[in-house]
């Protein structure tokens, strides 16, 4: 064997070693607190940095000992370049810092906690170039620590490029189409980093999406529909041919097949391709494996009988086991504690005693589907001889906000020799029963789909029939459409939508939001007038939503450009401004006004209608009036010789405010719609806060995410209903009007319920004292506690524990036999636990602050999935804007906007179980 001489043993092991310790890095150093006191037990996450070949991934977390010091050891694979080492302070806000081994591959990092140490959150938003679809634009919009500063953003564009910026913007073209990471990461002059992410997809070229639901089963197979609205083309360019390809051999084809309808006569996975094509030649493909059926396999139990004294003869034949698949197991419950397995249609069964029998059958499908039908069986040995038949038809009414009602008429039973029929048992197939003797009732389904509806009937002379029939639902339809037109002078833009958007019989449009495709977002406003800072193409979307809940939205491009305006334009609008001895100051303005491109305007000539005339060229005059009516008119003429003209109608009350309250109504039965559009405030001014005023026993409405509510009333009657508006400059107005409510007493019902403390976070729930309308009753009752639990069912006395102490709103939701749907709720504060929770849910940040448009809220909760109300108020206590969230445990990053609200200082307030919190901000 032969030996290294001995100088080259010593320089591989000096190799060796330092090999070695290139690879092992000692990570220590000491917690305290601002006093100087030692953090004992207090944890420390080391990372290394992965993105400098270290190739080790994963972290260590090590605790402090009693004297505020921590040490680790790590070794990797390669020389180790970078360690990241974070804790966190007493307000659960992270600390972190970025440390390099030093020549003897230690690390020491000191955290001083408790105190306002360096705190940064990365934060920040993109758009997309119009003109140019592959560049992107970012924005930061992350804050730092008083007195710090970010000194770098590096911008990571996930397609291998990177940008370094000093300052708060940066921009990037992407090669080539797709969906990339984008990821910030921030420094600060006093050390906090701070990393974000988000997603952007890029498409230069047509894209097809699409997206699909299901559709109730028939004899041509299993429904789906396809909805392709989604589908992209660029500017100046349009989707001509939409072919759906079905993935079964068979497929669709048209321009206008945006959405499409298919019927599969097999199950399962079909994987459905979207092919669209574009005038300029453009061609995608989108495809999706879709199930079969969409929402799993759907069969109906269902027997009828004929009783023989105390034998019951039974026939399951109308049960049906769904669409090309088979019943392969009945199960039958004869409601007397005997039961028959097996696969039989028509069994018999003796009852021994006389009575009512709840009688069931479960059946099974070789698919897997269950589904069960139970029906009262009357048993009676020494049963009169006659003879009655039941019988009913069904009809289905208009989709309202509580579903799809059908009214049953069950006119058409009847029974001989001088009979009659005194008693009607209604099972709607929706595990819901009617009993008495409601000849019509009307019922409301809240989904969709196949019901196996049962009619009993018993004559006064004991005669007993029956009768099933499965009635189909249809999907609920879609009915209302967001469109808009628009008329460009230049780079302003004229919007309108009032007229060209629409929502079904009955139902309102209650919402509007615009985005103008420059990072700019209006709501509230049917009609806007945009003006672009920028010649170019802008994609404007419109989004709607309606009374009922329906939501449409339509995109499409706009050209704001220089295209030369040949004709004139006189408008004018007005606003008060002042009321003082001499009437009331009105403020004219006809800045609106456009003269033809190159011209300008050289007269303004205004009629005041009280006998005033005012030449000149003033654009923006005033002038006193008295109370009365009064047409005023605006004339213009342009050096070029081209002249317009307009006239508004303008009313002075004696004593008007200066902003106005004012609201319309639209009554169905037990509901009203209220729209407020038509309150306005002074110019600069804004409605911060609707309150209204039902007339009824309902607490006022307060909130402005309800500026046009809807209200249901308990009775039939003459209400007296109140709105108030509130301004951000102090300015208050009330209007009233009467509305008439005509209430069927047949579908009436109030639910209300008492609440009894049991013990410490025990109470029990007591809803015996709902009530509903003579000859109807209660079937359903759905309990939600507020603290995300719920109870189905019929119970009258719900017994619940609520152990943590919180502010919890518990509601009742009622139906009954005849079809009313009513909900009750009630705030209720549990102070009584011994559990101390006030600080689970903490509001650490609100950044930027001030706030211009979008911005960010941290919160920390201390568990998961809590459910919170995210909330801006403002000064006067009125919500802005509103949103509810689930919260992780952790540290949580919310998206707000303060976009559209008014120069002035707000609230943002979290709301949960365990009370609120709030930090104060100013917007810009």
């Amino acid at each position: 064997m032969k030996h290294l001489p001995k100088p080259l043993m010593l320089l591989s092991l000096l190799l060796f070693c330092l090999q070695l310790f290139a690879n092992t890095v000692i990570v220590k150093g000491r917690i305290k607190d601002k006093e100087g006191a030692a953090k004992a037990w207090w944890p420390v996450t080391i990372s290394v940095d992965s993105t400098l070949n270290a190739n080790c991934i994963g972290h260590h977390t090590v605790y402090t000992d009693s004297s505020g010091h921590y040490a680790d050891t790590i070794s990797c694979s390669n020389t180790i370049q970078q360690v990241f080492i974070s804790t966190y302070d007493c307000n659960y806000q992270s600390l972190f810092h970025v440390e390099k081994p030093n020549g003897n591959n230690v690390v020491q990092s000191n955290f001083t906690i408790c105190v306002a140490a360096p705190v940064c959150y990365a934060a920040f938003y993109m758009t997309k170039d119009s003109s140019k679809p592959k560049r992107i634009v970012a924005h930061a919009v992350a804050n730092t620590s008083v007195g710090d500063s970010i000194k770098q953003y590096l911008w990571i564009w996930g397609d291998g490029d990177s940008t370094k910026t000093q300052a708060a913007q940066a921009s990037h073209t992407y090669k080539q189409d797709g969906s990339y990471s984008v990821c910030l990461r921030i420094k600060t002059v006093k050390g906090c980093s701070s990393y974000a992410c988000d997603s952007v997809e890029i498409y230069s070229k047509c894209r097809a999406k699409f997206y699909y639901t299901s559709l109730a089963d028939s004899s041509n197979g299993y429904g789906v529909r396809t909805f392709s609205q989604q589908s992209f083309a660029p500017p100046g360019d349009g989707i001509v041919k939409r072919i759906w390809l079905w993935g079964d051999g068979t497929k669709s084809e048209s321009k206008d097949s945006i959405n499409a309808t298919h019927y599969y006569n097999k199950t399962g996975t079909y994987n459905i391709a979207l092919v669209i094509k574009t005038k300029r030649g453009c061609s995608d493909t989108a495809r999706m494996d879709v199930p079969v059926p969409v929402n799993g396999f759907q069969c109906y139990a269902n027997f009828v009988y004929t009783a023989d004294s105390s034998m019951v003869y039974f026939n399951s034949s109308a049960s049906h086991g769904g669409t090309y698949d088979s019943i392969i197991n009945r199960q039958w419950s004869f409601g007397d504690s005997s039961y028959l397995d097996g696969n039989i249609v028509t069994p018999s069964h003796h009852y021994i005693d006389t009575g009512w029998y709840n009688t069931c059958i479960t059946i099974t499908t070789a698919s897997g589907c269950t589904n069960t039908f139970c029906n009262v069986v009357r048993v009676n040995h020494q049963q009169t001889p006659g003879e009655c038949h039941a019988a009913f038809t069904d009809t289905l009414w208009q989709q309202s906000q509580q579903g799809y009602a059908v009214k049953f008429n069950s006119s058409y039973s009847y029974a001989y020799n001088g009979d009659s029929v005194i008693y009607r048992t209604w099972h709607f197939g929706d595990g819901t029963a009617g009993y008495g003797n409601t000849i019509e009732p009307v019922h409301y389904y809240n989904q969709p789909g196949q019901y196996n509806v049962c009619l009993a009937i018993q004559s006064s002379g004991g005669c007993v029939d029956s009768i099933c029939r499965i009635i189909t639902i249809p999907p609920i339809q879609v009915n209302c459409r967001a469109a808009f037109s628009y008329k460009a002078r230049g780079t302003s833009i004229q919007f309108y939508s009032a007229d060209s958007s629409y929502a079904g019989a009955g139902d309102s449009i209650v919402h509007v939001s615009w985005s103008f495709g420059d990072s700019t977002i209006l709501t509230g406003d049917p009609n806007p007038l945009h003006v672009y800072k920028h010649a170019g193409t802008y994609y404007v979307c419109l989004s709607i939503k309606t009374t009922s809940g329906c939501e449409s939205t339509v995109c499409g491009w706009v050209a704001a450009d220089s295209i030369p305006q040949t004709y004139c334009d006189a408008t004018l609008y007005y606003d008060t401004v002042l009321t003082d001895g001499e009437g009331q100051k009105i403020q004219f303005n006809s800045n609106g006004s456009q003269p033809p491109s190159g011209d300008s305007i050289l007269y303004r000539t205004w009629y005041f209608g009280d006998g005033a005339v005012l030449g000149g060229n003033d654009a923006q005059p005033y002038h006193y009036y008295k109370a009365g009516n009064y047409t005023v008119c605006l004339f213009i003429e342009t050096s070029g010789g081209c002249k317009d003209s307009t006239c508004i109608n303008l009313t002075i009350r004696p004593g008007q405010a200066q902003c106005v309250a004012a609201f319309t109504s639209y009554q169905r039965s037990d509901t009203a719609w209220f729209n407020s559009g038509n309150s306005s405030a002074a110019l600069g001014d804004s409605i911060i806060m609707y309150k209204w005023n039902f007339g009824d026993s309902s607490t006022a409405l307060t909130e402005i995410s309800v500026a046009n509510p809807v209200h249901h009333y308990a009775y039939p009657g003459t209400y007296k209903v109140c709105l108030t508006i509130y301004t951000a400059s102090g300015c208050t107005h009330t209007t009233c009007t009467t509305i008439d409510i005509n209430v069927s007493d047949s579908i009436a019902c109030v639910p209300v319920f008492t609440v009894e403390k049991l013990g410490p976070g025990k109470y029990r729930f007591n809803s015996a004292g709902s009530t509903t309308a003579p000859g109807d009753q209660i079937v359903k009752r759905y309990w939600n506690f507020g603290d995300s639990s719920y109870l189905d069912g019929n119970n009258i006395n719900p017994v619940k524990e609520l152990p943590i102490n919180g502010t919890y709103n518990v509601c009742l939701t009622i139906r009954t036999a005849q079809g009313c749907t009513k909900q009750y709720c009630q705030v209720l504060n549990i102070r009584d636990s011994t559990t101390d929770n006030s600080d689970w849910v903490k509001l650490l940040k609100v950044f930027p602050n001030p706030v211009a448009g979008p911005f960010k809220a941290v919160v920390w909760s201390k568990i998961n999935n809590i459910k919170c109300e995210v909330s801006v108020v403002d000064a006067f206590g009125g919500i802005r804007r509103n949103k509810s969230v689930r919260l992780t445990e952790g540290v949580n990053i919310l998206d707000m906007t303060a976009t559209g609200l008014t120069t002035a200082t707000y609230y943002l307030r979290v709301t949960t179980i365990y009370g609120s919190k709030s930090k104060l901000f100013f917007k810009l």
